[in-house]
């Protein structure tokens, strides 16, 4: 088999075509197992070109124009868009659909031209195979004009999906805030859907040929499912507790079974509160549920986040605990032993205040949402190891309590920070190679979730809380007290 010459049987065509039929199939079988299709080296060339810059590329530029993202090569500012797979679905759904995906080309049996598809089920008269004789109003065997129309419906229906910018997701913007390009939009989706299965009722072979096995239920899926994002496995969970009263007993479960450990727990003896900050290591990938219970019957707040980069095992380096009376809580300076640690402080007032994170800290909760916060945890990466302390600004005098706890990295005993130390940067939950970012070092943030659930109830309260998806104090009130305690924005 050469570059452009095709591997022919070792006959005579002329000899060859007056042979019994039996005698052609041995000849074509024998050659069939000797050398394949013997299709010259220049069609799989073909195939390759096809595949990266019509097929790639082709669906990547169509995705990235249509929902508004930079240009394709900035492959860095849309690889973690979603949008960006829903389109490449509906792109993949088109090609197959016109005949310019799978089932084309020499290897697909098609050379003169290389292209069925359209050529046939856009034709009145070509063959319909029905794959239910049962299904009524799809007697026959011929394609007629109803059938033309349906596969061209179709075809434009997946081509206005296609096209149309992205509309706004609630659940998206819970696990990505600061995503603006947003999903396809679900009623784009119903008439594609729809249509599918009616011109594959009539004709088995469309739908076969669009895949709909497959691209059906993505379809589906991308109507009615809402956006959530798993742990991932390896990961590293925090869970930051303020408890209305003093001395309480925490226990910190969750669905996936693991196993959660104590970094700190003080007493605001002032305001008569507890916090606290448990952690999980080495977490079980999948869909889960947190459980926060403590013994007696009084309010609580927390905030669970999760992180990829930190150690798997001993994460914990050091930490620092004060209480105080003023505008300005202060954890204490705690020295940690390793560089590139991540900083997790937990700050509580008596009363609600506006917070204001301390230098070089970025705010991830406040709980209850702002104005009501009496909760706020905040983050960063410390360049090197050293005296470090958890601090915040409030809008006024308050009794407060302060927290700090130091983790060290995956890769040397703290989790891995850049090289001006700055802040940890959030990562789309849905990816699972931690640290790599814009600066490729840094610690990811994968999710967050917080609750409040007040004092309502005469016995201890349990409040479980799932983190399939990342969300914030504001958006809690369908996910927390899910055994039995009522929650309050």
């Amino acid at each position: 088999m050469g570059f452009v010459k095709p591997t022919l049987p070792d006959v005579d065509f002329e000899e060859f075509v007056r042979m019994p039929l039996m005698e052609r199939i041995r000849i074509m079988t024998t050659k069939w197992a000797d050398h394949g299709l013997g299709a010259p080296r220049m069609i799989h060339v073909l195939y390759i070109v096809k595949l990266i810059f019509f097929y790639a590329l082709g669906g990547v530029l169509v995705a990235t124009t249509t929902s508004h993202l930079p240009a394709f090569w900035h492959v860095s500012e849309w690889w973690n868009q979603p949008i960006v797979y829903q389109k490449l679905v509906l792109w993949t759904i088109l090609l197959e659909l016109i005949g310019l995906a799978g089932s084309w080309g020499p290897l697909a049996g098609k050379t003169k031209p290389m292209t069925g598809g359209y050529r046939f089920w856009a034709k009145v008269n070509t063959i319909r195979l029905r794959p239910w004789k049962a299904v009524p109003f799809t007697n026959g065997d011929r394609r007629t004009w109803f059938d033309v129309i349906v596969y061209l419906a179709l075809n434009l229906s997946v081509v206005v999906a296609l096209v149309m910018p992205g509309v706004h997701s609630d659940s998206l913007s819970k696990v990505l805030p600061n995503n603006t390009s947003g999903l396809v939009n679900p009623a784009l989706l119903i008439v594609p859907m729809v249509l599918l299965v009616l011109i594959g009722l009539r004709d088995e072979t469309i739908f076969l040929a669009a895949r709909g096995e497959q691209y059906l239920p993505a379809l589906v899926f991308f109507a009615t499912l809402p956006f959530v994002s798993n742990n991932i496995a390896g990961n590293w969970i925090g869970v930051c507790i303020r408890a209305g009263a003093m001395n309480e007993t925490f226990t910190v479960t969750d669905s996936a079974r693991n196993t959660y450990r104590k970094a700190f727990q003080f007493n605001q003896t002032t305001d008569g509160d507890t916090v606290a900050l448990f952690y999980a290591e080495n977490i079980a990938s999948g869909a889960n549920a947190v459980t926060v219970s403590e013994t007696t019957t009084s309010t609580l707040r927390f905030a669970i986040l999760e992180y990829s980069g930190v150690a798997t095992s001993g994460s914990l380096d050091v930490t620092a605990m004060a209480q105080g009376y003023n505008a300005s809580p202060n954890s204490g300076n705690a020295v940690t032993t390793v560089s590139g640690d991540l900083l997790l402080g937990v700050i509580t007032t008596s009363d609600p205040e506006a917070y204001t994170a301390g230098s070089g800290y970025r705010m991830e909760e406040n709980v209850p949402a702002e104005p009501g916060t009496k909760l706020i945890t905040e983050d960063q990466t410390q360049a090197s190891a050293g005296a470090v302390s958890a601090s915040a600004t409030l809008g006024a005098a308050d009794m407060w309590a302060a927290g700090l706890a130091a983790f060290k990295a995956a890769n040397s005993g703290g989790p891995v920070h850049s090289a001006d130390g700055s802040n940890c940067t959030p990562w789309p939950p849905s990816v699972q190679s931690p640290l790599r970012h814009d600066r490729s070092s840094e610690l990811s943030r994968q999710a967050r979730v917080s609750c409040n659930v007040p004092r309502t109830s005469a016995r201890p309260p349990v409040a479980s809380t799932p983190i399939r998806s990342a969300t914030s104090a504001r958006n809690v009130a369908t996910m927390c007290g899910q055994k039995g305690a009522t929650q309050a924005r």
